[in-house]
C-alpha cells in the first residue's frame, strides 16, 4: 500500500510542476539553453529511478499505516503550500512585464510563511519531500 501511495504521491508533484510550469510561472527569458533539457530530464529520471529501486526492493518494510497516513496529510499540505507560493508569486508580475514587487501573505493561510522565510515555495518543497522520505522510510 506504501508503494502505491508513494507512487501516487511522485506522480501528483510532477504533474502539479508541469502544469504550473504551462499555467502559473511567468519566465523572464523566452528559452531555455538545450544543455538544461538534457540536464534536468537526467536528474528527474535518475532521482525517480533511485527512489523506485528504494520502494520496490525485495527487503522494504513498509511503516506502520498510521505514520503513512500523517507523512502523506503533511505531504499534501507541503504541495499545496508549495503551489500557493508560487501562485502569489504569479501576481507579483503583471502578464509581459519584468515588474518585481515583494511578496506578503494574503487570505490564504498557506502563504504566511511569506513573512517567516524569504522562499517558502522551495520550504514546502523541503517540507515535501520530507514527509516523502517519513512515508517511504527511504532516505534518498
Amino acid at each position: 500500500m506504501t508503494c502505491s501511495i508513494a507512487m501516487g504521491c511522485y506522480t501528483v508533484h510532477y504533474v502539479k510542476r508541469l502544469l504550473e510550469t504551462l499555467f502559473v510561472h511567468r519566465f523572464s527569458h523566452g528559452t531555455m539553453p538545450i544543455f538544461n533539457l538534457f540536464k534536468n530530464c537526467s536528474y528527474y529520471w535518475g532521482f525517480t529511478a533511485y527512489v523506485a529501486y528504494h520502494v520496490n526492493h525485495p527487503l522494504f518494510t513498509p511503516p506502520s499505516a498510521l505514520q503513512t497516513n500523517i507523512a502523506l496529510a503533511a505531504f499534501v499540505v507541503c504541495e499545496l503550500g508549495n503551489f500557493s507560493a508560487h501562485w502569489t508569486l504569479r501576481q507579483l508580475r503583471p502578464p509581459g512585464s519584468k515588474v518585481r514587487r515583494i511578496p506578503y501573505p494574503d487570505s490564504n493561510p498557506l502563504t504566511g510563511l511569506f513573512s517567516l522565510v524569504s522562499c517558502p515555495n522551495y520550504t514546502y518543497e523541503t517540507g515535501a519531500w520530507l514527509s516523502f522520505t517519513v512515508m517511504t522510510q527511504c532516505l534518498p
